[in-house]
């Protein structure tokens, strides 16, 4: 009896060969997209897991501008109420630091006019009382003419018998003395008062404000 009964032909091999063949291609195959699969899902899973962390650390970053930006608001909103306090001081100051230079000033003005409205008035008695004493005089001149004096004229020659007149027994000239005119003193000369002087109120620098422009 032959031996080769009990072994494989090439045929029967080559069939072998080919059946095991495929199914290794098979099983690689498999095994590669089972490699592909757990790839694709661990990659998401990163992908995943890094979108979750970019997230969380982006709310982060945001919370962290809001704090930040609240805090800046605040500061600004107080140092602009501060500007405006110390603003509204100074405006203040300075309406009744106005409001006191014009008082004194109206006093001033109204003072002076009076003072020369009482001038005019001490200059016009002045002048009427010298016009009335001036024609007080006149009128008495032409009341009271001044006498005129006598012309001695040369004695003349007389008889020896005769007694000339003597100067001493004419009669003397009356002399007229006029009456004295009262002298009245003229009035002060009216000068206007120095103006007050305007000091402005000092003027403040207010603090620098983080990201805005400092205001003078």
């Amino acid at each position: 009896m032959s031996t080769l009964a009990s072994m494989p032909d090439p045929a029967s091999i080559q069939k072998q060969k080919d059946g095991y063949t495929k199914m290794l291609d098979e099983q690689l195959q498999q095994g590669v997209s089972i490699l592909n699969q757990q790839v694709k899902h661990q990659k998401d899973y990163l992908y995943a897991e890094g979108d979750q962390k970019k997230r969380e650390f982006q709310m982060k970053i945001d919370n962290q501008v809001n704090t930040q930006n609240m805090a800046l608001l605040q500061q600004h909103q107080q140092q602009s109420m501060s500007l405006q306090q110390q603003a509204q001081q100074q405006k203040a100051a300075l309406e009744q630091q106005a409001m006191q230079l014009t008082m004194e000033y109206q006093q001033k003005a109204a003072q002076e006019d009076m003072e020369k409205k009482q001038y005019d008035m001490r200059r016009q008695q002045y002048d009427l009382e010298v016009k009335m004493a001036e024609e007080m005089a006149r009128l008495y001149k032409q009341q009271n003419p001044e006498p005129e004096l006598p012309v001695l004229s040369e004695p003349q020659a007389q008889p020896s018998s005769s007694v000339p007149p003597t100067v001493a027994n004419a009669p003397l000239p009356v002399s007229y003395s006029p009456i004295p005119t009262a002298s009245y003193a003229v009035p002060m000369s009216y000068a206007p008062q120095a103006a007050y002087p305007y000091a402005a109120p000092a003027t403040t620098t207010f603090p620098r404000v983080v990201g805005s422009p400092i205001i003078r």
